[in-house]
Parts: structure tokens; C-alpha cells; sequence
């Protein structure tokens, strides 16, 4: 039986040090967004379905993207509800409130309840869970629609551990990019179902209605000539004898010699994180057709988040790795289908606290 939810969501902070990740530098850390406001009939395009806003149910924007496919958002846009294929994947009770406007630094962390099977199995769960948010970068993010400059908020959550409710189980994290100028997220990675997909390109507008044109005027019919003797009738030539060309000869395309173009969004070089795990996430294009994209991770493949075998011009990289304390190297590998490489290398580095040493042991000083 689930916990009751226990809605305990501290202010959002702008002055404090961030919980866990530490602030990565960008040249656009004095973005500010105001909270938008999204009206029934608005759409989202994802690269994951077309999703229009059908309904506000107390003050939770409810977006469908087909049956069996909603995203419930709070007006704070906080993440409440996913459904996919008619599954309920994530139900958190209450869900957490972002802190409007959001900036770079900005957190907040909070108790709830969630209501949906757990994604994997979880030693003594309650449904009782500790959720965290922090605005914790603010950079311009490639994606298959553009550029947009953006804020990162990552979202972490976890199990509550004993009856002291301390942390437990980290089982959810998941990042989301929200760009102002837009005004809507217009990126999700993680490691929950329904949150790894980007903005998709606008469709082109539809070619203008093609206007009939009036039929022409009936023609008046001539008076019939006189008749007179029957005409004699006249054998028509054979036809010429005509050869047909030959087949055109297909052009032989030349070949291709640009190798794909690797963006990879986070971490961003040089990073020092706290967190044993970290998510890659990027963009790999090319001229004609990304075939294969490798992630590795000190010479380990990582587990990518998306369907393995996906090609196009442009294939949205993501994947998940363990870290080992001290420096880590990323490397990303890109092939085309003319079998160019890239290759682009990025070095991480996980900071282990170490604890303070304690006092030193006093010897006893022995009595006169």
C-alpha cells in the first residue's frame, strides 16, 4: 500500500549552493525565463508525437499526443503524469514546483508520493520519494529543429530510507532543456520512460488550394453543308517505323567524403561531478545518413536510452555510463554510410568527498 502523499516542498533558493552538480559555466548564465501560460488547443511538437493541449484540470495542463499518450505538466511545469501506449509510467503526488522565474542556480527539493509501478524493482518500496530539482546550467542546445538557448533543470528521484526518511535508492533522473523563446521544454533525457526525446522541425505549410477554373462556353453547332456525292475513301500511309532510344545510363553518385559533425550537450568539457553515473547527450549529423553511433565511456560501450539501429541525418545521441572517481574519458564515435568516421573525445571528472580525519589518538600519560 502507498504512503500518503506528504507535500513538503522547500522555496525555491537562488542564492545557495546547489545540493549535488556543480554550476557549469556558459556564456548565457544571466538567461531568465518567466513562467509561460499555454492555452487549450496549443501543440508541442516532439520528435516522439505531435502532442496538442486538450484540457486543464485543476491547474494541471493535460497534453495528448494520440490515444493512449498524454503528459499531465503543472502550470510551475513540473512533470505530474506520463502515459504511454495506455500505461501510466510516472505518477508523482504532488508533483514538484519549480521556481518561477527560472535562473541559474535556482533549486528546490520536497517529499511525494509515487503512484505508478516503480520502472525496476526496489528493495522495501513504500512509493514514498525524495525529489529534487536545480537549475543547473544555462546553454545553446543543438537540436534537430535549431538552436535554442536554454536551462537545464535535472530532476532526481529517490526512495526514502528507513524511518528517519533519509535518502535511499536513486531510480529516477532525468534532465529538461526550457528554452524562453519558444517557451516550452524542448528536450527531455533520462532514465524514465516518456522523458527522452527533443523539439522536432515545424512541418511545411500547405501548398495554396488549387482554384478550378470555369468550363468553357458550349460552342454553337455549324449548319451541315450540303450533301453531295460521298467522299472516296483514301488508305492512310503506314506509319514511319520508329526505333526507341536507348535507356538512359544512371548517373554514378560521386562519392561522399564528409564525415559526421558530433554536438555533444552535456557533460560540457572538463565537468567535475559528484554523481556515480553520467548521462550523454548530444546531436550527430551528416550530409547524407548517420549509421551507426558509438558511446564509450573509459573503453566500456554505454547503455544508450534510444532505439538502437535509428538513422537519418540528424540521430539525437544519448546514453547512460557509471563514472569511476577521478578522471573519465568520453569518447563518441560516428559512422555515415559511406563508412566516414568521427570522432570526438570529452574528459569528466568525478570528485569523491573525502571524509575529514578524525582527532588524533592521545596516549595516556602515566601517573607519578
Amino acid at each position: 500500500m502507498l504512503v500518503a502523499a506528504v507535500g513538503l516542498w522547500t522555496a525555491p533558493v537562488a542564492a545557495q549552493a546547489p545540493p549535488s552538480r556543480a554550476v557549469a559555466a556558459s556564456t548565457t548564465d544571466k538567461l531568465r525565463a518567466d513562467r509561460p501560460i499555454y492555452r487549450v488547443g496549443d501543440t508541442w511538437a516532439r520528435t516522439d508525437g505531435v502532442y496538442e493541449l486538450v484540457r486543464i484540470d485543476k491547474d494541471v495542463y493535460v497534453f495528448s499526443g494520440g490515444p493512449g499518450k498524454e503528459c499531465y505538466l503543472t502550470k510551475d511545469l513540473g512533470v505530474a503524469r506520463i502515459v504511454l501506449d495506455g500505461r501510466t509510467e510516472l505518477d508523482i503526488d504532488p508533483p514538484p514546483r519549480l521556481g518561477w522565474p527560472l535562473e541559474l542556480g535556482k533549486w528546490g527539493v520536497g517529499r511525494a508520493t509515487w503512484r505508478s509501478p516503480p520502472p525496476r524493482p526496489l528493495v522495501q518500496f513504500t512509493g514514498a520519494v525524495n525529489i529534487s530539482w536545480q537549475v543547473d546550467a544555462a546553454e545553446d542546445l543543438v537540436t534537430g529543429a535549431g538552436t535554442f538557448r536554454t536551462l537545464r533543470i535535472v530532476q532526481k528521484i529517490e526512495t526514502v530510507s528507513g524511518a528517519f526518511g533519509g535518502s535511499g535508492q536513486l531510480f529516477g533522473q532525468f534532465f529538461l532543456w526550457y528554452a524562453p523563446d519558444v517557451q516550452r521544454f524542448v528536450k527531455a533525457e533520462g532514465n524514465l520512460k516518456g522523458l527522452s526525446w527533443e523539439l522536432a522541425g515545424t512541418a511545411r505549410p500547405p501548398a495554396p488550394p488549387v482554384v478550378a477554373s470555369p468550363p468553357p462556353a458550349p460552342l454553337r453547332p455549324e449548319p451541315a453543308p450540303p450533301a453531295g456525292p460521298p467522299p472516296v475513301a483514301i488508305p492512310a500511309p503506314a506509319p514511319p517505323r520508329v526505333t526507341p532510344p536507348p535507356p538512359p545510363v544512371a548517373a554514378v553518385p560521386r562519392g561522399d567524403t564528409e564525415a559526421p559533425k558530433i554536438t555533444i550537450n552535456y557533460p560540457p568539457p572538463d565537468a567535475r561531478v559528484g554523481e556515480e553515473t553520467v548521462l550523454i547527450t548530444g546531436l550527430v549529423t551528416d550530409n547524407v545518413d548517420v549509421v551507426r553511433i558509438q558511446v564509450l565511456v573509459n573503453g566500456v560501450e554505454a547503455t544508450p536510452l534510444r532505439e538502437v539501429g535509428v538513422m537519418g541525418r540528424g540521430v539525437p545521441l544519448s546514453a547512460l555510463a557509471p563514472l569511476k572517481p577521478g578522471p573519465n574519458v568520453i569518447e563518441v564515435i560516428a559512422t555515415d554510410r559511406a563508412g566516414n568516421v568521427a570522432q570526438v573525445l570529452r574528459t569528466v571528472v568525478r570528485v569523491v568527498a573525502v571524509p575529514a580525519p578524525g582527532p588524533a589518538p592521545t596516549s595516556a600519560v602515566p601517573r607519578r
